[in-house]
């Protein structure tokens, strides 16, 4: 069997979290269309919420991952283009293969390390609907974009009114 070079191996990480990511919303969808389908969506604490959906760990996950992969990616092309005898050199030394599992460990820390401070500290406060989407697990950024494009959750508020607003 041929060894892996680093560009396999990169293109192979990035495959594989976009399933991670595939899955994630797979489990999500099945999720919601049950849930669309009750007559009460009861609120639970987020702790709890945390600990039955786990497709919210795989999403952190996913976002962890997905830059420090594109990163990874990007520096390699550019070593690749530059300096190929440096990148001959890290690619004898598996640079690239090591870099990938060392940032695949740091992304289930992430993970881990975001629900801990979440369940810490509100975790048996704050309540959130059954299906949670939990404000903090969420970038900054995708948060600013449910902002501009409030009209679906709008709807949704009026589907769900017992949502607790603050």
């Amino acid at each position: 069997m041929k060894k892996f070079n680093s560009e396999i191996s990169l293109v192979f990480a990035s495959v594989t979290i976009q399933m991670i990511d595939g899955v994630q919303f797979l489990i999500r969808g099945v999720r919601c269309h049950t849930i669309n389908k009750w007559s009460y969506v009861p609120l639970v604490f987020v702790g709890e919420c945390l600990m039955t959906n786990f497709e919210i760990h795989l999403r952190m996950f996913y976002h962890f991952a997905r830059v420090c992969t594109m990163t990874l990616i990007t520096v390699n092309c550019i070593i690749l283009f530059f300096m190929p005898r440096v990148h001959q050199k890290l690619e004898k030394c598996n640079f690239f293969q090591i870099s990938i599992l060392i940032l695949t460990i740091l992304s289930v820390l992430y993970s881990l390390v975001i629900c801990l401070y979440v369940w810490m500290n509100e975790g048996n406060v704050g309540k959130v609907l059954q299906f949670c989407y939990y404000e903090q697990v969420v970038p900054k950024n995708y948060r600013r974009l449910a902002i501009n494009f409030k009209n679906g959750f709008l709807i949704r508020m009026k589907k769900y009114p017992n949502i607790r607003k603050e």
